[in-house]
């Protein structure tokens, strides 16, 4: 009966107490009601109060079974038990009680995601009790003044209700009552639900705080702001509609410096001089820098350290910095050259001095060795540094020649961008490199990409393993996907200009007292632009996050950054980042690694195809990182290929015939024998069209030579360019893009890409980014060897993203089957094959979007033909498509389906070449004009000769196909890329097609409603 009633009175306690947290709870409801998730807490409080109660009599339970069972075993015990039993009716209750709060305390700390945080949210003019205020600088939410005195006069109340119950057990009628254990008098009935009510309305306002008899806990210096569970809690309060998946919390117990530990237990027992050297770097740098390192990286460093070419899964090079810096310091010890490639973004005097620091840091020899970027002017280079961009330099390196004969150890940084100027300069690069040493290490370091590594060992002629070195996530991630297109264009009213979806992010970072996020952006958005109209805003910014307002405290509250993949792993980080390879999911899984504590990274995505599909398969995605994937083109060495390799070199110095016919004979479908001279302007004119030669282009010349084969010495015939307009024609094409900025300067433009390949992204009157910075493209210019981009500043003009559409037309001839690849794909009611043809590129507008799909309501601006001139490329090859079903309508509505989720689908499956791929039909065959906005998505074809296009006999059915066609004079290698994967696209899109028809996605309405 007695343990009962206690149970009783815990349990009305209990629930008496948890109104107050349900009381403030409901009323950030605006409706007032209570939605199905409060009332699933409500249960779950009423279920968990009996148990709790239950658990707590348990003292009170065993102290009666003592207080009946002793005195009938030991019979003198009697008199005395008698006395003792108001003390250990004192037991029973406040073991109860004491018993009851630490259970209490155990199960809402598993509770307190869903329940006690969000008692605490930033209420602002909606709390009109003032329980929480904005406590300044921080930008926390905590107790006001005068809530923090309840809550003390509240602890010393259950003080006294504790002290109330001893002093009623002791009291002589309830101590001589007979089995006082067992029959409560009504007065004790009072302070034990009392004292339970004020436990629990003491335990609401010290949510913060888990020790009891404690002053109010004040923030300690250095403490964490990074309160991940407080920032969850305050994005979803805010019902900010950009959110487009809820917040996740993940967390793991994994401890890098363990496996470290495993790591290097195992390698001291190798005996090897230069792997004892590395043991000893490892030690000094760990213990002075407390440093731990990924398993991968220590593997990686061993691998070079004995000699082999590797590729590292990993774009974050500062990851791998003791790879690099002591393969480095090894190298130039042997007295041997290191150099370093990398895209310019203007950090290639930071990337020097990082690396001059690092191989000092392995042993102080700056005397003795020079770090430096590489230039003409500098001699005695040891460690060089050297912009992507510059490998497409005209004079082809001859400068650098001593330089390149006697490098050890390469690194690529980012290997893919190399990638965007083509395959051939790669090889032509590699082909220069290590010439006087026995053995040439390389080391390249990028996202982990398909085919990647059997494509650069066909490049680099060399052999590489892949290693990865990807760190493990942060031990506490939040993640959260921004869906661009809703972003309120002006978050901080009454600011009338466009901040966009950063700031929106960025703002509950700083309300939460995060003192610094960084921001990485590429292409999509100016940053540094953004910034700057942001900082003149400095007073609404402290108005919303409580910051003194001062401009200097909100450009210390962002820090901008160009790339990312110099992002160096800290404790803690905060980070927005741009989806600049439309697969948010990818980018993610790489940014959640650049803190080894608390990680929060938020992506900024347009609406492109496979995103919110991405999104409904994110358990998928954790699981196999490669369920969506990232393509590099394959390796191609075709005619085309050949004849810019060999028009390079015979730009620069003869090139002897033996070695054109073997290069020749090499490469795919050509099976001929070699002609001579014919055959060298034949190649001549598949990359100059235009090319009309006369005396005096070629200079033919005989020298003498071994003939390994005969045995003697022969007069070989060498070939060398020499004209003017050939060089000028090709060098304009296949040399690095740059444009004007305002102040008169020639700057590369930040991603690598070819002057060959601007007009296919680039287009007059459209507004781009570069290196940050807003800019209208004004005009271009071509000069005798050059390709240029005029721009003006365009500052002002940052009112949102703007997304951009050619509208490109296809004009086929001298059609022919290209039969020497055979496509290794089936998919059902498809045929793939592969053609040649003279293709000429027109580019007759081009469509401004809003929203990367929003075609419908794009504005279409229409280009002069001087604006952009007309492509030519002969013999050029395209996959064609065509649909095996017997309804012919039907098969035209199918071949225009999967053409639009074709090229909509290669801005994530190849997101640096994508601008380079188009998907052509004849528009006046299968587009309606019901869905002309089908023009903005799918090129049109056309052949000379138009008769051509219906070529099939009487009576012979109707082709229903399309088209998929390379834009560029190079040979890429997309369209073979494509064949190889096709049947892996394929199945994505099927399982994109089934989820959009299940969901009812809009996608492909492009804008219609």
């Amino acid at each position: 009966m007695g343990e009962a009633a206690t149970i009783l009175c815990l349990f009305v306690g209990e629930l008496l107490g948890d109104t107050t947290f349900f009381l403030f709870s409901f009323r950030r409801n605006e409706k007032g009601e209570n939605d199905r998730k409060d009332k699933i807490k409500q249960y779950y409080i009423t279920r968990y109060s009996i148990a709790i109660a239950l658990l707590a009599c348990i003292p009170g339970g065993i102290a009666k079974l003592v207080f009946w069972l002793l005195p009938r075993l030991f019979t003198e015990l009697n008199k005395i038990w008698s006395d003792l039993s108001g003390i250990i009716g004192i037991f029973d209750r406040l073991a109860c009680i004491a018993v009851f709060m630490f259970f209490y305390n155990k199960i809402r700390k598993g509770w307190k995601e869903n329940f006690h945080q969000e008692t605490v949210e930033p209420w602002g003019e909606s709390d009109p009790m003032g329980i929480y205020v904005r406590s300044g600088l921080p930008g926390k939410y905590e107790l006001s003044e005068k809530w923090v005195y309840i809550r003390e006069c509240v602890k010393y109340l259950v003080i006294a209700n504790l002290l109330l119950l001893a002093g009623l057990n002791l009291h002589p009628k309830v101590r001589d009552m007979s089995g006082s254990i067992a029959i409560h008098d009504s007065l004790e009935l009072i302070p034990i639900v009392v004292c339970t009510i004020l436990m629990e309305f003491y335990n609401y306002l010290s949510f913060d705080d888990g020790i009891f008899f404690r002053r109010r806990r004040r923030a300690e210096a250095g403490k964490s702001v990074y309160n991940l569970l407080q920032l969850k809690t305050e994005y979803e309060k805010k019902n900010i509609l950009e959110l487009s998946a809820p917040f996740d919390i993940k967390r793991h117990d994994y401890r890098i410096e363990d496996a470290m530990y495993e790591y290097i237990e195992k390698l001291a027992q190798n005996t090897e001089p230069d792997i004892k050297l590395f043991m000893n770097y490892l030690e000094k740098r760990r213990w002075s820098e407390q440093r731990y390192y990924h398993t991968g990286s220590l593997e990686t460093a061993v691998r070079l350290i004995r000699g082999e070419n590797l590729f590292c899964a990993s774009p974050f090079y500062k990851d791998i910095d003791i790879c690099i810096f002591f393969m480095a310091y090894l190298t130039v010890m042997k007295g041997k050259k290191v150099l370093v490639l990398a895209e310019d973004r203007d950090n290639l005097n930071e990337l020097t001095q990082w690396l001059r620091q690092g191989i000092e840091g392995v042993q102080k020899l700056d005397d003795y060795y020079e770090v430096s970027i590489l230039e003409e002017t500098k001699d005695e280079v040891d460690l060089g540094v050297m912009s992507f961009q510059d490998a497409y330099r005209p004079e082809d390196f001859r400068w650098l020649k001593r330089f390149f004969n006697e490098v050890g150890f390469v690194v690529i940084i980012e290997a893919s961008g190399m990638l965007a100027g083509g395959q051939e300069a790669i090889s032509n690069l590699a082909e220069q490199i290590g010439g006087s040493l026995e053995e040439c290490i390389w080391l390249l370091c990028d996202n982990n990409a398909e085919s990647m590594l059997d494509l650069f060992s066909h490049l680099l002629n060399k052999r590489f393993t892949y290693v990865s070195a990807t760190p493990l996530p942060a031990e506490e991630s939040l993640v959260g996907y921004w869906n661009v297109e809703k972003e309120k264009i002006r978050p901080w009213k009454p600011v009338e200009h466009y901040l966009g979806a950063e700031f929106r992010a960025a703002e509950v970072a700083w309300c939460n007292g995060i003192p610094r996020v960084t921001l990485y952006g590429e292409e999509m958005i100016p940053i540094y632009d953004l910034k700057w109209i942001a900082g003149q805003y400095y007073r609404q910014f402290h108005e919303l996050t409580g910051r003194k307002p001062h401009q200097y405290i909100m450009d210390d509250g962002i820090c901008i950054e160009i790339s990312g993949n110099g992002c160096e792993m800290k404790d803690e980080c905060f980070l927005i980042v741009e989806d600049a390879n439309f697969n948010l999911f990818e980018v993610a899984r790489q940014y959640v690694t650049r803190a080894s504590k608390r990680a929060v990274v938020h992506i900024l995505s347009p609406n492109y195809l496979l995103r919110d599909f991405m999104k409904n398969k994110e358990q998928a995605l954790h699981v196999d990182p490669k369920y969506i994937a990232q393509f590099v083109p394959e390796y191609v060495n075709t005619r085309r290929n050949v004849a810019v390799h060999l028009i390079r070199k015979m730009l620069l110095y003869p090139v002897p015939e033996t070695q054109i016919k073997e290069e020749l004979e090499k490469s795919e479908a050509w099976e001929q024998p070699f002609k001579g001279m014919e055959d060298v302007k034949e190649l001549i004119r598949l990359i100059v069209p235009s090319a009309d030669f006369s005396e005096g282009d070629f200079l033919v010349s005989y020298q003498s030579c071994y003939n390994k084969a005969e045995g003697i010495n022969i007069k070989e015939r060498y070939y060398q360019l020499n004209s003017s307009n050939i060089k000028r024609q090709f060098i304009r094409y296949f040399q690095k893009a740059c444009y004007m900025a305002e102040d008169g300067e020639k700057r590369h433009i930040g991603k690598l890409i070819l002057a060959g390949h601007l007009d296919q992204k680039y287009l007059k009157g459209q507004l781009a980014v570069f290196d940050g910075l807003y800019y209208e493209i004004i005009k271009r210019q071509r000069t005798d060897y050059e390709y240029i981009l005029y721009v003006r500043r365009a500052s002002e003009q940052v009112s949102g993203r703007r997304y951009y559409r050619q509208n490109r037309c296809y004009i086929l001839d001298n059609v022919e089957e290209y039969s020497c690849i055979p496509v290794n794909c089936q998919v059902k009611n498809l045929t793939i094959r592969s053609f040649t043809a003279d293709i000429e590129v027109k580019t007759e507008g081009y469509y401004t979007c809003r929203r990367w799909n929003d075609i419908a309501n794009a504005t279409y601006i229409v280009l002069d033909e001087d604006d952009v001139q007309a492509r030519s490329y002969l013999s050029k090859q395209f996959l064609k498509i065509q649909i095996e079903i017997d309804d012919i309508d039907e098969a035209k509505i199918m071949a225009v389906q999967m053409a639009c989720i074709l090229q909509e689908s290669f801005c994530t499956f190849y997101p640096q070449q994508y601008h380079l791929l188009s998907v052509a039909l004849d528009r006046e065959q299968y587009i309606t004009k019901d869905e002309e906005v089908l023009k903005g998505v799918l090129a049109d074809i056309k052949w000379k000769g138009q008769e051509v296009k219906q070529e099939h006999e009487e009576g012979q059915k109707e082709e229903v196909c399309f088209y998929i066609l390379e834009d560029s004079m190079e040979d890429m290698g997309l369209l073979r890329s494509i064949e190889r994967n096709f049947e892996r696209i394929q199945i994505i899109l099927a399982q994109y097609m089934k989820w959009s028809k299940k969901e009812k996605d809009d996608y492909l309405l492009f804008g219609r409603r």
